[in-house]
């Protein structure tokens, strides 16, 4: 049994948040309300079930996600831990 799809857009107004539903097959009414909402600068949220794989995503939509904020991934190498060896007291078995 698979679970339904379904995308919710969250609008905020006057400090409340209104929540509007969308089956899979109106999907595309979701995505053009969000659209909609962030063009006329309103705060606004969209969320899919299942999570739409986000390299599928046009830069319009990207954009109207995220915004125009610059995202930095931040790396650091790390050295595995060395093991330790010692004798195993478990008769019969070797190191």
């Amino acid at each position: 049994m698979s679970s339904q799809k379904f995308s919710i857009v969250v609008e905020v107004k006057d400090g409340k948040a209104v929540a509007h539903g969308f089956l899979k097959e109106d999907a595309n009414d979701a995505t053009n309300l969000f659209a909609k909402l962030r063009d006329e600068k309103k705060e606004a949220y969209l969320f899919q079930h299942p999570v739409a794989d986000k390299r599928s995503k046009s830069a319009e939509q990207v954009k109207a996600t995220y915004g125009d904020r610059e995202v930095v991934a931040e790396t650091k190498e790390v050295e595995a831990p060395k093991s330790k060896k010692g004798k195993n007291s478990i008769e019969g078995v070797s190191n």
